[in-house]
């Protein structure tokens, strides 16, 4: 199953859309962290989502379903739809996307396979990206938002953006090394990433960590 949601503006009462989440949660007698809870994720995420330093997430559907919102309306929509059906991401195109393996590496970093182990659909996010692929999650450092066995679905191209997950990559020695982290920021030296299981920030020195790839999706378990 794809998970891949972005939610773009919202069509309430004038509200900013983390306001709005924010105030019927608490209408709700929610706290962040009961909140989270419901959508499979952190505090953390949700206190983003309502400052507005996250504006697109992979939760802002879970949560607007959570707390009873209506879906905003995507430019082009049919309004008469029912604001809170949301269709299914489509798959689409040939079996073509190549899925890699990975395996354990040390300090967090998995070693990816050089050639694909499987061969999936390709999903609407990746439709024209030809050279998209897939990662197949080992450990458990960034449950529960990437489970182990589930395939991350990666975008080579997109710049990376504060609150989503990105594979930054190590090449050297004939292999490649792989951490998937959420990133947060960068700068010239490094790359600021968070982790949730256990939860904390670091940072990855562009010198040794020096493409980044933006996770669009994932596969569940199959």
């Amino acid at each position: 199953m794809l998970d891949c949601y972005t939610v773009r503006g919202y069509a309430g009462d004038g509200m900013e859309l983390g306001e709005k989440i924010r105030e019927t949660r608490q209408k709700r007698g929610l706290s962040q962290a009961a909140l989270a809870e419901k959508v499979g994720t952190y505090q953390q995420t949700i206190e983003k989502i309502e400052s507005g330093t996250v504006k697109h997430s992979r939760y802002l559907l879970p949560i607007l379903e959570a707390l009873e919102l209506p879906f905003p309306n995507a430019p082009g929509q049919d309004t008469t739809r029912n604001k809170t059906e949301t269709a299914p991401v489509p798959l689409v195109g040939d079996r073509d996307l190549p899925v890699y393996g990975a395996a354990e590496g040390g300090e967090g970093a998995l070693v990816v396979s050089n050639d694909p182990v499987d061969y999936v659909r390709r999903p609407a996010p990746l439709a024209q990206v030809k050279d998209g692929y897939g990662i197949i999650i080992v450990g458990e450092s960034m449950m529960p938002e990437l489970k182990p066995g589930e395939t991350a679905l990666v975008h080579p191209h997109l710049p990376p953006v504060s609150g989503e997950p990105c594979a930054f990559y190590s090449d050297g020695d004939g292999e490649h090394l792989v951490t998937v982290k959420s990133f947060i920021r960068s700068t010239a030296s490094h790359w600021h990433v968070e982790q949730w299981n256990p939860a904390k920030k670091f940072s990855l020195d562009r010198k040794n960590w020096q493409r980044c790839h933006r996770i669009v999706g994932k596969y569940s378990r199959r």
